[in-house]
């Protein structure tokens, strides 16, 4: 898990990592890392905290050809073939925003103000 310091860095280049499971046989797994997009306007940025894998998941990773599941998350990097990065569900945190639209908490504590922003940044907090 990252501290505060990262996260709240005005300066922060965010790196993407990928938990990718090979297609063929769900033993076989890696964390593939890339540099994350740009957000564009009308975007968030989450940054994931907590995942977990279950039975549900599983399923999406069997019939992942079958109903489309692959689709959803494409895998990164330069070596793809035969990988995918299954759906789940977790806990994430919002660290960036480009929305005026919904209104989001950035950061992590109680109270923090609404932010259009980098986490930390306050150009422009909504009370």
């Amino acid at each position: 898990m990252l501290n505060d310091k990262s996260i709240l860095s005005l300066s922060a280049d965010y790196t993407m990592t990928q938990f990718q499971i090979r297609k063929g046989d769900l033993s076989q797994h890696r964390l593939v890392k890339a540099d994350a997009d740009v957000i564009r306007e009308g975007q968030i940025r989450v940054a994931v905290r907590q995942f977990a894998v279950t039975s549900n998941n599983i399923t999406y990773a069997v019939t992942g050809d079958q109903l489309g599941y692959w689709k959803f998350y494409p895998p990164i990097g330069d070596d793809t073939e035969g990988w995918g990065a299954m759906p789940v569900w977790g806990f994430g945190e919002v660290v960036e925003s480009l929305t005026d639209s919904v209104l989001v908490p950035v950061g992590r504590s109680a109270g923090t103000k609404l932010v259009r922003g980098k986490a930390g940044a306050c150009g422009e907090c909504i009370q």
